[in-house]
């Protein structure tokens, strides 16, 4: 049978790599976001997973999401996969150490370097933060110097932005 006549089922399980039932099963169909994409119709695309737990379990509950235990994106094996919320799914992630946020200079981000930081702070270290006004004086000319606001000299110096920094 030509492949365009197949039906939704036969062509998702043409792209599940099932070597083993215990194993994940990846997808080798199309991606998108690093996960398995599946086209049921011509207008519609599906996450392979979701689709692999709609097949296995019926349909997903509104506002939940198809997470893996296995913390393999494209696999499709419906023993690897579970429902939960975006809470539980970022509780799991923190739990077996996945999250792995890029804080100062190494976000994609950042306008400063670490040094810079520290070089703010120690210059600006003079001033009272609690009462300074950090449009004028000290905050302004360090905010002009490093291509910053005045708001983002004064949350540096409060350390309510770098917090990692000492």
């Amino acid at each position: 049978m030509p492949r365009t006549h197949r039906s939704p089922i036969d062509r998702f399980w043409f792209y599940a790599n099932k070597k083993s039932t215990s194993e994940c099963w990846n997808w080798i169909g199309g991606r998108a976001g690093g996960y398995g994409n599946f086209h049921p119709i011509r207008t519609k695309s599906e996450r392979a997973h979701r689709y692999s737990w709609m097949l296995h379990h019926g349909p997903i509950p509104k506002g939940l999401l198809v997470c893996h235990h296995c913390d393999n994106p494209i696999c499709v094996n419906p023993s690897h996969l579970f429902l939960g919320t975006h809470k539980t799914n970022a509780e799991d992630m923190m739990r077996k150490g996945r999250h792995k946020a890029k804080r100062g200079e190494a976000a994609s981000h950042a306008k400063l370097t670490n040094a810079q930081v520290l070089e703010i702070r120690r210059r600006y270290a003079p001033h009272n933060h609690a009462t300074a006004d950090f449009g004028r004086g000290n905050g302004g000319e360090l905010a002009r110097e490093y291509g910053i606001t005045n708001s983002a000299i004064s949350a540096i110096v409060r350390r309510k932005s770098w917090k990692h920094l000492p």
